[in-house]
C-alpha cells in the first residue's frame, strides 16, 4: 500500500515523465490500487507490481527523450508501389536499443491523446479458415501493384503450396510481392520453399534470424498474420498458413479460427506498418 500511495501522489505531478506516460496510456492509478486490493492471488499482485515498475522505467526514458529533443520516426505516406528492394539501412548510431524503445513510446502517443481512427472501411468476417483462404487467394489473383505478406508460420503443405503459387503467379504478372516470415515460426519449413519464391520474383525476408551476437533476442518473434493487397485491401486474423488452419474446426487436424477482410484506409496504414518492419529487419539482418 505504501508503493501505491506513493504512486497516487506522483500522479499529481504533471511534469513528471513516467506520470505523463501513465496518463497517455490511460492507466488509472485508482484501478491499479483497487485491483491490487481486491485480488488476493499472489500471481495477480506480482503482475500488477511488475507492470507498475515497467511503466515507471519507461516513463523516465520517455522524459529523457523530451528533454533532449529526440523526435520519433514518422513514416511518409506511400505514393504508388513501394520499391522494397531499394531500401537502404540508415546510419548506425550509439545506443540503438534505447533509441528504438524511445521511438516506440513516442509513436504510442497519438496527437492529442486521441484514439487512432480510419474512416470509410468495409470489414467482412471470415468465420473459418475454409472461408478465409479461398477469399485470400482470389484477392491475390486480382492484385495489380503490390502484395505485402507477413506470417509467423508458413507450412510446406497443401495450403502453403497454394499460398506460394499465388505469390509467384502475382510476381509473374509484374506485381511487387514481398514476404516477411518468422525464422523460428518457419523453422520446420525447408529453405527450398523460400528459395523457390525468390527464384520466381518474390522478395523474402526472414525475421530476426538468430546469431551468436544476438542470442538475447531469440524470443523476439513476429507473430503477425496479414496480407495487404494494393494498399487498399487487407486480410488478417489468427490464421497462419497451414492445413491445420484451413478447415472448419471439424477435427483436431483442422482448427477453428477466424479472420477478416478490410477494404479502405486502414489497409494503407497496415502497409506502412509492414514497410517499417521490413526496414528494421534489414537493419538487423
Amino acid at each position: 500500500m505504501v508503493l501505491y500511495s506513493w504512486i497516487s501522489e506522483r500522479m499529481n505531478a504533471p511534469k513528471n515523465g513516467w506520470c505523463r506516460l501513465l496518463q497517455g496510456f490511460r492507466c488509472n492509478n485508482n484501478l491499479i490500487t483497487a485491483g491490487y486490493i481486491q485480488n488476493r492471488s499472489p500471481a495477480v499482485r506480482i503482475q500488477l507490481l511488475l507492470f507498475t515498475i515497467f511503466m515507471c522505467m519507461s516513463g523516465q526514458m520517455y522524459q529523457q527523450t523530451l528533454r533532449t529533443g529526440e523526435k520519433g520516426h514518422t513514416d511518409q505516406p506511400l505514393n504508388g508501389a513501394p520499391r522494397w528492394s531499394t531500401f537502404k539501412s540508415p546510419p548506425r548510431r550509439k545506443n540503438k536499443t534505447v533509441r528504438r524503445v524511445l521511438r516506440l513510446l513516442a509513436r504510442s502517443r497519438e496527437k492529442g491523446g486521441a484514439n487512432v481512427h480510419f474512416p470509410d472501411n468495409r470489414v467482412v468476417l471470415l468465420r473459418h479458415g475454409g472461408d478465409f483462404f479461398p477469399a485470400l487467394f482470389q484477392a491475390m489473383a486480382e492484385a495489380r501493384s503490390t502484395i505485402c505478406a507477413e506470417y509467423y508460420i508458413i507450412r510446406n503443405d497443401a495450403t502453403g503450396t497454394s499460398f506460394a503459387r499465388s505469390l509467384m503467379e502475382a510476381a509473374a504478372r509484374g506485381v511487387q510481392v514481398v514476404l516477411i516470415y518468422d525464422f523460428i515460426g518457419c523453422f520446420e519449413t525447408p529453405d527450398e520453399y523460400f528459395q523457390q519464391l525468390r527464384n520466381n520474383g518474390v522478395h523474402c525476408l526472414s525475421f530476426n534470424q538468430p546469431t551468436f551476437s544476438r542470442l538475447r533476442l531469440l524470443d523476439s518473434r513476429n507473430h503477425r498474420k496479414m496480407v495487404v493487397i494494393d494498399g487498399i485491401t487487407a486480410f488478417l486474423g489468427g490464421l497462419n498458413v497451414g492445413d491445420e488452419y484451413a478447415g472448419y474446426g471439424d477435427s483436431f487436424q483442422h482448427w477453428r479460427d477466424a479472420g477478416i477482410r478490410v477494404d479502405g484506409s486502414a489497409a494503407g496504414r497496415l502497409r506502412r506498418l509492414f514497410r517499417r518492419t521490413w526496414v528494421l529487419s534489414l537493419i538487423h539482418s
